[in-house]
Order: structure tokens, then C-alpha cells, then sequence
């Protein structure tokens, strides 16, 4: 990719996961200054980061709907069969890189999937969660 035809790449990635600049810099395994780098056309992302992206796009949009891939991020350094998302992202050769991904996503199904009568229960009266309750510090 030449000039800055990878900052829609970027953008994608981000917009498709729902990422901040740190997660974006966990992703790629850089840090904030060459992200913002990358962003202002100082420097852009090598050749191996931006086949990685794209073949992650790739299969995120071959995913079924049922899987919530905005909580990726959440999980993707949960260790599931001994590895974890960033690790095969990071590690995996690049002509194995597809099939990788689309097995640990596999592997990872069950916290990605969308829950219905676990997102949507705190929408019953006297069925509330802890996570709703605002914490209310008193000083003395």
C-alpha cells in the first residue's frame, strides 16, 4: 500500500472493532507515538502489519452475525486452548494467518456470541446488575 492508502486500512480495523488508539497499538504491537505517526503520514505501518490487517478484516467480515465482534478486545488476550487472539495475530506466518484466526475465533465463539437474555436482562424490573449501580463515595 503506497502513500497513506492504509489509513482507510487502519480506520476499518478500528471502526470494525471498535478500537482507541491503545487498542489499536495492542493490535499492532507498536506503540501510541507510531500510530499517531502513521496517522500524519510521518511514517507508515510495514508491509507484514498491513497483510495482517487486511487478512483480519477478511475474516471478520466472513464472521456470522451471531458473533459480537466488538468483544474481541475484551478477550483477545485470553488464553483459549493455550494461545490467545494476539498471539496467533502477532506470531502466525502470514500464508497461515487466515486460517488461524478463523480458528481461534472458533475457539473463542463462545465469548463472543451474543447473549439476548444476558445483555437484555437488566431491562426486568428487580433483575438488575451490580455493573449498573453508580459507586457513591460519602467522606466524612
Amino acid at each position: 500500500m503506497e502513500g497513506s492508502n492504509y489509513i482507510p486500512l487502519l480506520d476499518k480495523v478500528k471502526t470494525l472493532l471498535n478500537l482507541s488508539i491503545n487498542q489499536l497499538v495492542t493490535l499492532t504491537n507498536s506503540n501510541k507515538k507510531t500510530i499517531y505517526d502513521w496517522y500524519e503520514n510521518i511514517s507508515s505501518p510495514n508491509i507484514d502489519i498491513q497483510t495482517r490487517l487486511t487478512i483480519l478484516i477478511s475474516v471478520i467480515e466472513s464472521l456470522p452475525s451471531t458473533i459480537n465482534i466488538y468483544r474481541l478486545k475484551s478477550v483477545w488476550k485470553i488464553n483459549v486452548n493455550n494461545i490467545t487472539f494476539i498471539m496467533v495475530f502477532h506470531n502466525t506466518p502470514i500464508d497461515l494467518l487466515k486460517q488461524a484466526l478463523i480458528s481461534i475465533l472458533n475457539d473463542m465463539n463462545y465469548l463472543l456470541v451474543n447473549h439476548p437474555s444476558i445483555i437484555h436482562s437488566a431491562n426486568i424490573p428487580g433483575d438488575a446488575h451490580l455493573a449498573e449501580f453508580d459507586r457513591v463515595v460519602t467522606y466524612n
